[in-house]
C-alpha cells in the first residue's frame, strides 16, 4: 500500500471542503468486505465447553456481506441447540439477543438458531425445503439466511440462521393462552421440561405450545386430536375437512413426500390447530432426506438399492388415512400439477429462471467450498467425506458413499430430487381407493327398494346389480352421476331374496 504525506493543516482543510462542497458524509467499516453475510460471536467459554442447557454471555456482532454492522450486542447469549447434530463436532448454535431484533432483514426475534448442517454435504437440503414450502402456501415457515460463522474470531464454517418454530408474532401466530397450540410428533424422546400427549391411535406428540398448558387445555388437545384421528379413519372429505385444513395437509405433505426426511414418522412433524382448525406445520429438520441415508441404519427407506422410490410420509398414520382418500388424492394431484413449475425449479432451470440449487451455488457456493477448504487456505477444515453422525451412532444415519467433491454431492442431489419428483408423479396419479362402503336398505316396499351408499373416493357414476334367489348379478340401473349415493330400484317380486351389490367407476378405467 502507498502511503502519502500531508501536511495536517492543509489535509483538514481539504476534508472539510471536500465534505461541504459535495454534502457526503463517509461512515467508517469495522469489517471489510466479504462474499457472505458473517455472524461473529465472542465468548470466555471455548465452543466446545458450551451446554445445551445452559446460555453463556457472549457479544454477537452479525455483518452484512459489505462490512457494515447489522446487529452489535454485547449482552447477547449462546449455547449449544439440537439433538443428534449436537453431538457432532460442527456444532449447532442457538443465540439469544438482549431483546427483539431484525437479522439480515428478517423478522425481528429474540432468540434464533444457528444450523451446522454438518450432516449434509451440499449445506442445501434445509434451505430448499423451507423455500419449497412457503413457495407452495405454507404458513410461518422459518426465514433463513446463509452465513459464515466465527466463534473468539475462527471460523467455524457456512451455517443457517434461521427463526425458532415456535409461537409469536411473525412466527406461529396462534392464541397459546386459549385453545390454540403446537404439537411435534415425538415417538420415543423424553425431556423433563415437555409435556406429551398420546392419541388412542398410538401417536405421541410433545406439546410445544402452550409450553405448560392447563388441565383445561391438556384435555381440550386431546379430546381434538380424538376428533381428528375419527374423522380421518372415514376416509371422507367431508368429515376430515370440519376438522384439518386440506389445502395445508396436501401442501405439507408434497413438500414432506419430495425431500423424504427420514424423521417424518418420528419427530420434528408439526401440526397446529387456530380458531378450532388443525394445519400442517411449520416444516423443519431435513439435513437426512433425499437420499442422505444410511441403508444400513434405515432400512426402510430404501427399494433394493433405490432410496428415491416408495411412498414415505404415508407410515404416519394420519396420512395413511389420507391417501386411502381418492377426493385427499384428486386434490393433491392437481395441487402438483398446478405447481409443477416451481417444484422443478429447485433442480432444473425453466421458465422461473436458474435453478434454486444454481442459486444457492452463485450466491453462497464460496463459503459452500470454504466450508470444507484446510484451516491453513483459509477455510473451517471440515471432511467432504467423513460420516459426522457416527458420534451419534455408531452405525451412523447418512448416507454411506459421499461422494469425494463438493460438485459432486451437489450432482448426486440435483439428481437425487429428479428423479424423486418424476416417480411421485406417476405413484400418485395412478392411487385409486374408491369403494362403495355403507350400503343398506333405507326403505321398503312389497315391490320395491331404497338402497343407499357412500363413495370413499371421487367416481364418474355408479351401477347396481342384483340377483334373485341364488340365480346371475344382472345390471339393473346405471347413474351417471360420481356423488349420487341412493336410488330406487321398482317392480320386484314379492316372496323373492334379491340381493344388491353397487360399483362406482371412473371413464376410461375399470371398474373398482
Amino acid at each position: 500500500m502507498r502511503r502519502y504525506r500531508f501536511k495536517g493543516a492543509n489535509f483538514i482543510i481539504l476534508v472539510i471542503a471536500f465534505v461541504m462542497f459535495c454534502g457526503m458524509s463517509v461512515m467508517a467499516q469495522d469489517y471489510e468486505t466479504g462474499d457472505i453475510d458473517r455472524i461473529y460471536i465472542t465468548c470466555d467459554k471455548e465452543m466446545n465447553h458450551l451446554t445445551k442447557a445452559v446460555y453463556e454471555s457472549a457479544v454477537i456482532e452479525v455483518v452484512k456481506k459489505d462490512g457494515t454492522i447489522d446487529v452489535s450486542d454485547n449482552q447477547a447469549f449462546v449455547k449449544l441447540r439440537g439433538n443428534s447434530t449436537l453431538k457432532a463436532e460442527k456444532k449447532p448454535v442457538k443465540i439469544k439477543f438482549s431483546s427483539k431484533v431484525s437479522v439480515l432483514g428478517m423478522d425481528k426475534g429474540k432468540k434464533w438458531n444457528v444450523l451446522a448442517n454438518a450432516f449434509d454435504k451440499t449445506l442445501m437440503r434445509n434451505a430448499l425445503c423451507l423455500e419449497l414450502g412457503t413457495k407452495m402456501g405454507l404458513n410461518y415457515i422459518s426465514q433463513t439466511r446463509f452465513v459464515d460463522l466465527y466463534y473468539n474470531n475462527q471460523l467455524i464454517g457456512n451455517y443457517l440462521i434461521t427463526e425458532p418454530v415456535e409461537a409469536g408474532t411473525g412466527k406461529v401466530e396462534i392464541d397459546e393462552s386459549g385453545n390454540d397450540f403446537l404439537i411435534e410428533l415425538e415417538r420415543e424422546r423424553y425431556e423433563s421440561d415437555v409435556t406429551y400427549v398420546q392419541t388412542k391411535n398410538g401417536l405421541r406428540f410433545a406439546i410445544n405450545e402452550p409450553e405448560v398448558p392447563t388441565d383445561s387445555q391438556y384435555k381440550n388437545i386431546e379430546n381434538y386430536l380424538m376428533k381428528v384421528e375419527n374423522a380421518l379413519k372415514t376416509n371422507r372429505l367431508s368429515e376430515y375437512s370440519k376438522y384439518i385444513d386440506v389445502d395445508s395437509f396436501i401442501n405439507y405433505y408434497i413438500v414432506s413426500e419430495i425431500f423424504k426426511a427420514v424423521d417424518f414418522n418420528y419427530s420434528s412433524t408439526r401440526f397446529y390447530v387456530k380458531n378450532n382448525k388443525m394445519y400442517a406445520g411449520p416444516l423443519w429438520d431435513v439435513d437426512l432426506s433425499s437420499g442422505n441415508a444410511s441403508k444400513t441404519f434405515y432400512k426402510d427407506y430404501y427399494e433394493g438399492d433405490i432410496s428415491y422410490k416408495k411412498l414415505f410420509c404415508t407410515q404416519m398414520k394420519w396420512y395413511s388415512y389420507l391417501i386411502k382418500s381418492d377426493e385427499f388424492i384428486n386434490k393433491l394431484n392437481e395441487r402438483v400439477k398446478k405447481m409443477i413449475t416451481t417444484i422443478e425449479n429447485m433442480y432444473a432451470g425453466n421458465g422461473l429462471g436458474i435453478s434454486r440449487i444454481d442459486f444457492l451455488l452463485k450466491n453462497f457456493g464460496r463459503s459452500f467450498e470454504r466450508n470444507y477448504e484446510s484451516i491453513l487456505d483459509g477455510g473451517a477444515g471440515w471432511s467432504i467425506t467423513k460420516r459426522y453422525s457416527i458420534c451419534d451412532n455408531p452405525i451412523g444415519l447418512e448416507f454411506e458413499n459421499h461422494p469425494k467433491t463438493y460438485s459432486e454431492n451437489v450432482l448426486m442431489l440435483r439428481n437425487w430430487l429428479k428423479n424423486r419428483v418424476n416417480y411421485l408423479r406417476k405413484e400418485w396419479a395412478g392411487i385409486r381407493n374408491n369403494k362403495v362402503e355403507d350400503l343398506e336398505a333405507v326403505k321398503k316396499s312389497y315391490n320395491s327398494i331404497a338402497l343407499s351408499w357412500y363413495n370413499s373416493g371421487e367416481a364418474d357414476g355408479n351401477e347396481i346389480w342384483c340377483r334373485a334367489q341364488k340365480g346371475k348379478y344382472k345390471l339393473v340401473k346405471t347413474i351417471f352421476n360420481g356423488y349420487a349415493g341412493e336410488c330406487t330400484i321398482k317392480k320386484l317380486k314379492p316372496g323373492i331374496k334379491y340381493t344388491f351389490k353397487v360399483r362406482s367407476y371412473k371413464i376410461g378405467r375399470a371398474h373398482v
